[in-house]
């Protein structure tokens, strides 16, 4: 379901990828934040994990960190591994 939405949105051109590949959950707090304050989104996809594999704690920490951002924000999370 997610991924037809994304494509739709895509195709609308109301898909924006701030992607920043080769990073970790930890690399990116301050430019997630900026990113999400500046665009304001309606849904955030987070695709984190991948390059987390030697510090699992402290991924999970980041990504419940990541979350409460983006609610507080009013921004819906969609999670990806």
């Amino acid at each position: 379901v997610w991924v037809q939405k994304i494509e739709l949105l895509r195709r609308r051109g109301d898909f924006i990828n701030c992607a920043r590949g080769g990073a970790s959950s930890n690399t990116l707090s301050e430019q997630f934040l900026c990113d999400v304050r500046r665009l304001r989104p309606t849904y955030c996809v987070l695709a984190l994990g991948t390059n987390e594999v030697s510090d699992q704690t402290g991924w999970r920490s980041r990504m419940a960190a990541f979350i409460a951002l983006l609610q507080a924000d009013g921004v819906a999370p969609v999670l990806c591994t």
